[in-house]
């Protein structure tokens, strides 16, 4: 199979896949990325059940791995709202629809936040957006979400 088709299953394989690709070692990695020789081995080695977004976006921007593969593999155990708000910027920024999407249904599905709020806060934030496609993938979300409720 030829490599850039790979299939990654976990997330630190992917990062331990790209710093072979970047021929980088642990120790020059860190260098790089500014995060401790320690964390970067218990994330290529799935030591970490829930690495920290910010670290793997840090990997992500030095080894080149794409914004999809890296974020979209986390979304999924992130409950943080301050954390999944970080991560719709970041996916607005890439302009991804489906992780914007993705997200945006994980915002309003957090059960740590009251849900009149929540629908409100991304109602503003959509409004924000310059983006009309990205702004109609918000609104779609909010409107999913209400007739659900």
């Amino acid at each position: 199979m030829d490599k850039s088709r790979k299939v990654f299953r976990l997330i630190g394989d992917l990062v331990k896949e790209y710093r072979g690709r970047a021929n980088l070692t642990l120790t020059e990695l860190s260098e790089k990325t500014n995060l401790s020789h320690a964390t970067i081995s218990k994330i290529e080695n799935n030591c970490v059940q829930r690495p920290n977004p910010r670290h793997l976006l840090t990997l992500a921007e030095v080894l080149g791995i794409p914004f999809d593969q890296i974020i979209g593999g986390c979304i999924n155990y992130v409950r943080n709202p301050e954390m999944l708000n970080f991560l719709l910027d970041k996916a607005i920024t890439h302009k991804h629809h489906r992780l914007i999407q993705k997200i945006s249904e994980k915002i309003l599905e957090c059960t740590r936040m009251d849900t009149f709020q929540t629908l409100d806060g991304l109602y503003q934030y959509a409004g924000l957006v310059k983006d009309v496609k990205i702004q109609v993938l918000l609104y779609d979300a909010i409107q999913h979400d209400s007739v659900l409720w």
